[in-house]
């Protein structure tokens, strides 16, 4: 793999000022780079996926080597095609891949924990009879399930019929509950949905690649988008395909005709370093010189921008939600018009006001409210989830089990604090203490956990023995800074 050294200096020299016209940030340069991101929340890195099965990692300006995924046939449309981070990486560093698998190339769907190939789980497996039309994408879902979309099995006008039939999962938009594989079909009449993404108000946005007329952005989830009755709002190479009564028709069409080819589908921005895009639906076309954004609530507002990017391969956000641009050729940068929005926890960065024992820490912001995805009529829709019970102001004394996981040894020195994930089993309030560091009370509430600073007061000890103390639960861990 190359890495390239993005140094600060580079950085600043990159920078524009505020309200400037867009422009990419360079973050480094890999070998055929088909997606990048982070787990939500993680201010520190950013992960890249290698079509060859490379996974990398950017962190303090340089990329490494993370992990690589094995058995992967890659080529053409095939390889490692995307990764996905669940809401509660941080405490149990599970991660998830869309591959195509060595041998017949079979999409399959895997779960692995930390950089450990030796930790895959296989969810899910569909046999694919061509090398094209994969598909790529995994996306967590506001519902906390883990969406894939599929492609129809390759070839020309859905020749297997896929897309239309409820017994293949080829041509799909799936759902899977990662905890049990259990895996649902809640969108059918999909040709080749390389990329897409969940909006800020929860719907989903999916860019399916056309075969010879129409590229198309669908907002919304569908029972069925008209594929191979439909390719985009014309009619589609096999009208008899049996698409059920009222396709979803697609909210953005771009034809074939005016030079589009392959789109690959982006994210809705909601970065305040990108101003004069807040809103809009940024994504690109393989044919296409230059990125494009749109309003989706208004088609006429799509337009190109003048940010040249060569074969963009995937669009994706950091764990502050700013936007990555990839290229297959190799770049992955940052897009930004204004000075870009930093990571409260970059290095130079003031960090946050340490919380008194009987606060409850802010560091990580609350999410913006979404809509859950509407239910589908291919499935049934799953019984709401209980809100939770509030914890009482008063001191809760009843029992409970706390996980604790502990990061940011190795950066202690510099930034002066650790983070601990924590997880409980049931609502209680518990206190995080370590000799030389502020002691921290928090609330806890069953669910995917939280996470909390513990800040260093004094001291340069290099061997830490963190305690979380709370009713029936005393929780101590040793670990080594440096």
């Amino acid at each position: 793999m190359r890495r390239l050294l993005a140094t600060a200096a580079a950085f600043a020299a990159l920078a524009t000022p505020a309200s400037a016209a867009p422009s990419l940030v360079p973050l480094g340069a890999f070998d055929s780079p088909v997606w990048a991101g982070a787990p939500a929340g993680d201010k520190q890195r950013v992960f890249v996926a290698e079509r060859g099965g490379g996974i990398a990692v950017i962190r303090d300006g340089a990329a490494t080597t993370f992990m690589t995924v094995p058995r992967v046939l890659a080529g053409g449309e095939r390889g490692l095609l995307s990764l996905a981070f669940p809401p509660d990486h941080a405490l149990t560093g599970k991660f998830y891949a869309y591959v195509t698998a060595a041998g017949a190339g079979d999409i399959e769907v895997r779960e692995y924990t930390g950089a450990d190939p030796a930790s895959e789980r296989v969810l899910v497996t569909i046999p694919h009879p061509r090398s094209n039309h994969n598909g790529g994408q995994l996306q967590f879902g506001p519902d906390g399930r883990l969406y894939a979309g599929t492609g129809d099995g390759g070839g020309r006008d859905d020749e297997e019929r896929q897309a239309q039939d409820l017994t293949s999962r080829l041509g799909k938009m799936l759902r899977i509950d990662v905890a049990t594989g259990t895996t649902e079909i809640v969108s059918r009449g999909l040709r080749n949905p390389w990329r897409f993404s969940f909006a800020p108000d929860g719907r989903i946005v999916i860019a399916d690649v056309g075969q010879e007329a129409v590229e198309e952005i669908n907002v919304g989830l569908a029972a069925d988008y008209g594929w191979p009755c439909f390719e985009g709002s014309q009619t589609g190479p096999r009208p008899d395909a049996g698409c059920a009564t009222g396709s979803a028709m697609p909210a953005v069409e771009h034809p074939q005709t005016d030079g589009f080819c392959s789109i690959t589908g982006g994210y809705v921005v909601r970065d305040p370093g990108l101003p004069t895009l807040h809103g809009d639906y940024v994504y690109g076309d393989l044919c296409k010189s230059k990125l494009r954004a749109v309003d989706l609530a208004d088609p006429t507002t799509a337009r190109e921008l003048d940010v040249p990017v060569s074969s963009p391969s995937s669009f994706g956000e950091d764990g502050c939600g700013r936007l990555l641009v990839v290229s297959l050729e190799g770049a992955v940068s940052r897009l930004t018009d204004g000075e870009s929005t930093p990571c409260a926890d970059e290095p130079g960065e003031p960090e946050e006001p340490t919380p008194t024992p009987t606060e409850v820490p802010t560091e990580t912001p609350a999410e913006e409210p979404v809509e859950t995805p509407t239910a589908s009529p291919l499935v049934q829709p799953a019984a709401a989830t209980p809100a939770p019970t509030p914890v009482p102001r008063t001191a809760d004394t009843r029992p409970c089990t706390v996980s604790m996981r502990i990061s940011g040894q190795r950066q202690l020195a510099k930034r002066r604090y650790l983070s601990i994930a924590l997880r409980t089993d049931k609502p209680c309030r518990v206190t995080i203490s370590a000799p030389s560091f502020r002691r921290v009370t928090v609330r806890l509430q069953p669910g995917p956990g939280r996470v909390v600073k513990l800040r260093r007061a004094y001291g340069t000890a290099k061997r830490i023995s963190v305690l979380v103390r709370g009713p029936g639960a005393d929780v101590r861990q040793t670990v080594r800074a440096g």
